[in-house]
């Protein structure tokens, strides 16, 4: 378990997909649940930061005083650069499947294949896949200084 500060907790991280859903994360013991949004006060503030629910439980990024973190659920891995890569590609004859793995200090710690993310509104053509589709999302970040230095939080006690 990474060791990262903040004096709000918990914190709650958007779903990337279900705008019901919240997941809360202690950051004192790394206990992860995910609640619905309607249970929690309304004064609640949302972490910088995305997750999405998967067969095995959870996978996210959110900010930190040490730069972007991803979690599989309990497991946390601080993105800092030349320690971590991702690989992701569409796959098959018709490119419809995606791939998505990641690495840690050169080992492959996580690996999914999932089919593609329909789009969410009428016009495909006018929706960039990254609004929908969680690990391109992830990977776009790890391209990307600007993304990148956006999950960077330094205001921590």
């Amino acid at each position: 378990m990474v060791t990262w500060k903040t004096s709000i907790k918990p914190i709650y991280i958007r779903n990337f997909d279900l705008f019901k859903y919240v997941c809360e994360i202690d950051s004192n013991n790394g206990i992860i649940a995910e609640r619905e949004r309607s249970s929690l006060p309304e004064t609640i503030q949302m972490w910088r930061g995305f997750y999405k629910s998967i067969d095995a439980g959870f996978i996210g990024v959110f900010a930190s005083n040490i730069g972007p973190v991803l979690f599989i659920n309990q497991d946390t891995y601080p993105l800092i650069r030349g320690e971590f890569d991702f690989k992701w590609e569409k796959t098959g004859f018709d490119k419809k499947k995606r791939e998505f793995i990641f690495f840690y200090q050169s080992e492959q710690i996580f690996k999914i294949k999932y089919p593609e993310v329909k789009c969410y509104y009428t016009n495909s053509y006018e929706e960039d896949e990254i609004v929908r589709d969680f690990f391109l999302w992830v990977y776009d970040i790890s391209l990307k200084d600007n993304s990148y230095n956006r999950f960077i939080y330094s205001e921590v006690n």
